[in-house]
């Protein structure tokens, strides 16, 4: 049985407020040319396919001819789709009873007890090796621990999970949301029964344990994240090897780069200019700026993405961090109503990675609707 993995698409994702939908659809076209090359029976996409529970047209777009140009090259591989925290389940599973008879498997349930009492999939490979697989949508902690207590996997057939959460000491980046009902800090030994446990939510490629890796995203959705190496996993399952994992290289349309330097440097190093097309996070290290620097360097770097004055004190952006994720756990623990502010402000890092100084108008009439709702009530 050969699968390949991956997740955490987030298809229409906006960056700094450049759209990744031509980054998107060359990734998905590598991966689609990984598909064609080989012979593989499975592909799972791990959660979130989409970026925003209202994805765009073009985003929607985009994966549709995806699948379309899988099935219709090869319509026998199996293709497993699971809703991730940033999907909305009711839209992801659309057609999704259509779509199974033509071997594209959406699982997009909420109710526990549902997905509990499905049958896995079993899926035959060339040599008449079957595995049953599993698949666990995003879910709260406490029902991910029901399933994996209540499923009994068939001892006669290897039997393969695909879910989407997060496991104790999986190393995290900024672009994950961690706050929106998340299934948070599973024990990953809770998956013991399982042959193999594909998991999805963190952006990072990394090894859990013998038997539970996350794919990781295929690009960087953040300029923390590119310090990971992105890949693609090559599953094998055999009669004869139980379990063998292989990372494919992503190789994006465009690279991240941070560059820290003044800027007259950054406008006039040679080595810079075979940058011009990158996405670029650019630390001055000047104490002024000339007038209108960041227009300047967008006409020799269009893809500069964010601009800022490099500080020398190392717990600045680590506070902001610090800050940002405290409101997260309170949302997440707490199940409690928040100063709108704080949390619109924690949305804003997360999704921009700005703070409110821009917002003040946005903020007082978040405050102001939200006032009038209570009142309401």
């Amino acid at each position: 049985m050969k699968i390949l993995q991956t997740g955490d698409l987030h298809l229409g994702k906006i960056l700094y407020e450049y759209s990744l939908i031509e980054d998107q659809k060359h990734i998905l076209n590598e991966l689609k040319n990984i598909l064609l090359n080989d012979e593989y029976d499975v592909l799972a996409l791990t959660g979130d396919i989409y970026d925003r529970a209202v994805p765009s047209p073009e985003a929607v777009k985009l994966f549709d001819t995806f699948l379309t140009e899988i099935h219709a090259k090869k319509p026998k591989i199996s293709i497993m789709i699971i809703s991730g925290n940033h999907d909305s389940a009711k839209r992801l599973s659309f057609a999704s009873k259509l779509l199974s008879s033509n071997n594209i498997y959406i699982c997009a349930e909420s109710d526990i007890e549902k997905i509990i009492n499905q049958k896995p999939i079993t899926i035959t490979d060339s040599k008449n090796f079957q595995c049953d697989f599993y698949l666990l949508p995003f879910v709260y902690a406490e029902d991910i621990k029901k399933f994996a207590e209540t499923v009994n996997p068939s001892k006669e057939k290897p039997a393969i999970l695909f879910s989407h959460c997060l496991t104790l000491g999986a190393e995290t980046s900024s672009s994950e949301r961690t706050f929106v009902g998340n299934a948070e800090n599973l024990d990953s030994g809770i998956f013991s029964k399982f042959s193999y446990t594909g998991l999805g939510h963190i952006h990072k490629p990394q090894k859990v344990s013998e038997k539970i890796y996350y794919a990781g995203s295929p690009l960087p959705y953040s300029f923390d994240e590119i310090k990971y190496e992105k890949s693609f996993l090559k599953i094998e399952i055999t009669e004869e090897n139980p379990l063998s994992i292989e990372k494919i290289p992503a190789n994006p349309l465009r690279k991240f780069r941070i560059i820290k330097d003044s800027f007259q440097n950054f406008l006039e190093k040679p080595e810079y200019k075979d940058f011009k097309d990158d996405y670029i996070e650019f630390l001055c290290t000047d104490s002024v700026l000339p007038t209108a620097a960041s227009g300047t360097l967008k006409k020799f770097f269009p893809n500069l993405m964010t601009f800022q004055l490099f500080s020398d004190s190392e717990n600045d952006e680590k506070t902001e961090e610090k800050i940002s994720n405290e409101v997260k756990q309170k949302m997440f623990e707490e199940k409690e109503s928040l100063p709108i502010k704080e949390v619109f402000g924690a949305f804003v890092k997360d999704i921009f990675g700005k703070d409110l100084t821009d917002y003040e108008k946005e903020v007082k009439i978040l405050e102001k609707i939200a006032s009038g709702l209570e009142k309401e009530e």
